[in-house]
């Protein structure tokens, strides 16, 4: 069954002699599943499993890992995923682990109870302790007895209130344009060598609009993300073999007065080989401090270079930098790959706060569902809709 599996996640298109170096995320993800699988192990320890994997995959590694007769631990920020697979949760926090029955939401929902919990006893027990000290002040005033009521109050215990969570806030700040119709294409297209990924695709984007914008890896969401950008350009139309006449000229436009931000899978907007703190104060001066801090960046973090950031500690930041830029139109390309749960949550809030346009690439399906009003689907080299 493992054998089978591996050949069938890690088949590659024509690639047998690829170097790994060169494969796209989604590709490297796959081809690490396959190398797993085929050794047919009774243990599988899967560190992030989905990051990169489009829906399709992330469907299928769910029906094989339940059906999967061996031991699966695995670490995963992508919440549908879990509660689909996992049978048992550990939360680590505060150095401390603590399990609990089921997948994410349901270990999420008891963990929430206790803590509630937890700091009810708290509240309480810390009322009582206050009111039998009080009432032994009030008896030693009135010189009357109070030995017993003392030891009472030294035995009094009070349950420990639940550590505070860390906290990361995050906000997307418009800019100052109010064109309803932020951008707009039509007869796009785009090739690589003899594969096309987009094919007389045409899109409008509206003020307020956020799209989720999904599809298979190597569909070309990047490719239109990148067009988006300006970073691209489309490709002029092709001539008709038969009648040499070649079709109508693309057309990419985005409204006059609208600021665009884009961030990328890898670097997320930074700038490589520059500090947090250092790049964050060229653009946002005496807001560098806040906005690092707000994303959970303190100053022993100042001096770090992108290059040695997590993948999760790059996208915060890159979130972070595009808080201070105050765009009309953000373009998010797996923002979500790689963060953990507290930023996925403050950034599911940042975004259905946010008052522009914004276009965001990922497989996150609960993200997409929480955050998304409009849904492109890239297939076939098409753009297809759905509201």
């Amino acid at each position: 069954m493992c054998s089978e599996s591996a050949r069938k996640i890690g088949r590659p298109r024509n690639r047998r002699r690829t170097n790994a170096s060169t494969l796209s995320g989604g590709e490297r993800t796959r081809l690490a599943l396959a190398l797993a699988l085929a050794r047919e192990p009774d243990l599988l320890v899967l560190d992030e499993p989905t990051n990169h994997l489009d829906i399709r995959m992330r469907e299928w590694l769910e029906g094989w890992l339940r059906a999967f007769r061996g031991g699966v631990l695995l670490t995963s920020h992508d919440r549908e995923f879990l509660d689909a697979v996992a049978t048992r949760s550990v939360w680590l926090e505060h150095g401390a682990a603590t399990g609990y029955p089921g997948g994410y939401s349901r270990a999420s929902a008891q963990r929430e109870l206790e803590r509630r919990t937890q700091a009810r006893a708290a509240r309480l027990g810390e009322r009582e302790a206050q009111r039998l000290s009080r009432s032994v002040e009030v008896l030693d005033r009135w010189g009357r007895r109070s030995r017993g009521l003392k030891t009472r109050a030294e035995r009094q215990s009070v349950p420990e209130a639940p550590l505070p969570e860390r906290q990361i806030r995050m906000r997307l700040l418009a800019g100052t344009a109010r064109a309803p119709l932020v951008a707009w294409g039509e007869h796009l297209s785009k090739a690589y060598g003899d594969r096309p990924v987009l094919s007389e695709a045409a899109f409008r984007l509206r003020q307020g609009d956020r799209v989720a914008l999904m599809g298979a890896n190597g569909t070309g969401k990047t490719t239109l993300m990148r067009l988006l950008s300006g970073e691209l350009h489309p490709d002029p139309p092709a001539p008709d073999p038969l009648t040499g006449e070649t079709g109508p000229l693309p057309t990419l436009r985005v409204a006059p007065g609208v600021t665009v931000a884009s961030l990328d899978q890898t670097w997320h907007g930074l700038t490589p080989g520059e500090g947090l703190h250092a790049q964050f104060e060229r653009r946002f001066g005496r807001q560098a401090n806040t906005l690092l801090g707000r994303a959970g960046f303190g100053a022993e973090d100042w001096p770090k270079i992108p290059e040695v950031l997590s993948g999760g500690e790059r996208a915060r930041a890159g979130l972070a930098l595009v808080s201070g830029l105050r765009a009309d139109l953000l373009l998010l390309d797996e923002p979500t790959n790689h963060l953990d749960v507290e930023a996925l949550l403050a950034l599911e809030g940042a975004v259905q706060a946010y008052g522009g346009a914004v276009v965001i690439v990922t497989h996150d399906r609960r993200f997409a569902r929480e955050v998304a009003t409009r849904l492109w689907v890239i297939e076939d080299a098409e753009i297809g809709r759905a509201h």
